[in-house]
């Protein structure tokens, strides 16, 4: 079984505020499926795992949940805190992944010896 993520299964898991038949953001969503797919090929590194087709159904989940991280955080890139008059914000500093994205990705991940 291959890993197939599509627009409408992220809005419906991830993006309810997106209201239904809106196709605004159906583009970027299918970039970020795209890229983020691209980027867990390359993080791999396995000869066997070249096209999103070939990852295993098992990081379906964690790579919904990168797109959906990278998705709702797309606006405050290099944002680590933002002050405003009465309050703050503070942004985790985070790697490539979320963090339970590189354990489930680790777990498949393909390394080689020597």
């Amino acid at each position: 079984m291959a890993l197939w993520i599509t627009v409408n299964l992220m809005k419906d898991l991830y993006f309810d505020d997106i209201s239904d038949g809106e196709t605004k953001w159906d583009w970027m969503i299918q970039q970020m499926i795209q890229c983020v797919e691209a980027e867990a090929i390359d993080y791999l590194s396995d000869d066997d795992i070249t096209v999103a087709a070939d990852l295993p159904v098992a990081l379906t989940r964690p790579i919904m949940k990168q797109v959906a991280y990278e998705f709702r955080r797309r606006k405050d890139v290099g944002l680590s805190s933002q002050t405003f008059n009465d309050q703050s914000i503070n942004k985790w500093e985070m790697g490539e992944w979320i963090e339970s994205v590189e354990t489930a990705l680790d777990r498949h991940r393909h390394m080689e010896l020597g």
